[in-house]
């Protein structure tokens, strides 16, 4: 069974999306300053749980040394990977073959992946990502392969809350400088490493799409509306936004 098989948002879902969640992942742990991909891997890890998480399965995969080498060996918690090793995943990547065509572009979406995260699609490399709580996307089209040649998506994932600066931790990590009572230990509760919020692939049209739009109620004693303001990707020249308003009377379509 797929874990969180729903589109993650809900308000913003196309019919044209693929859930990249489940056990079709495999990881491996590498120093942080390799950059190429990791020649063997260590095993399987579910998608969308953490690496520490047990629905991940990925721990009981390592033998007790190995955990303790990088770190990763309770009790009771499992600690965070350190700075300088990295979390590597790898899976195939099908894509539907009704997407392959000049009128549709692919995107990869990430939900979360704590904390700086690197994607390299069929060896194309995307810009990092950092921020453990954001999600992130980028349009792959053109990093795959032809069609009949098999894709492969990579991810890259450095967690650098040891590093200090202004990335939010949380109860993650207490400093060293803390100042209250012992006993002092370097986490509060298991930390979390890697992917651990859906991934999915959608389709959207090649001539424009609706990236978001914000959505402002304003409101007075006798009258109340709505600013919606979409953002429309660069080339959407020519195309219509409309919006339906839903009531428990009607249902209205106002072209803006």
């Amino acid at each position: 069974m797929q874990p969180r098989p729903e589109h993650p948002k809900p308000t913003f879902e196309r019919k044209k999306w693929l859930n990249l969640n489940g056990k079709d992942w495999e990881f491996s742990i590498q120093r942080a300053f390799l950059t190429e991909a990791p020649d063997t891997w260590e095993g399987k890890i579910k998608v969308p749980f953490c690496l520490q998480s047990e629905l991940s399965g990925a721990l009981n995969q390592l033998s007790s040394a190995r955990r303790k080498s990088l770190g990763l060996e309770g009790p009771p918690l499992a600690p965070g990977l350190g700075h300088r090793e990295a979390l590597w995943y790898r899976r195939p990547l099908v894509i539907p073959a009704t997407w392959r065509n000049a009128n549709v572009r692919v995107h990869l979406h990430v939900g979360a992946c704590d904390s700086a995260a690197t994607v390299i699609v069929n060896g194309n490399v995307f810009p990092e990502h950092r921020g453990g709580s954001t999600s992130f996307h980028f349009d792959i089209t053109d990093a795959l392969c032809p069609k009949g040649k098999e894709n492969v998506l990579l991810l890259k994932c450095t967690d650098r809350a040891e590093e200090g600066g202004m990335q939010p931790c949380g109860k993650q990590h207490v400093p060293r400088a803390y100042p209250g009572p012992g006993p002092h230990v370097p986490t509060l509760y298991s930390n979390i490493t890697g992917i651990w919020q859906t991934v999915w692939l959608e389709a959207v049209p090649a001539r424009g799409h609706l990236k978001r739009v914000q959505i402002v109620p304003r409101c007075s004693e006798d009258a109340w509306s709505l600013e919606l303001k979409p953002d429309l990707c660069s080339s959407c020249d020519g195309l219509t936004f409309e919006a339906t308003l839903l009531t428990s009377r009607v249902a209205r379509k106002m072209p803006l």
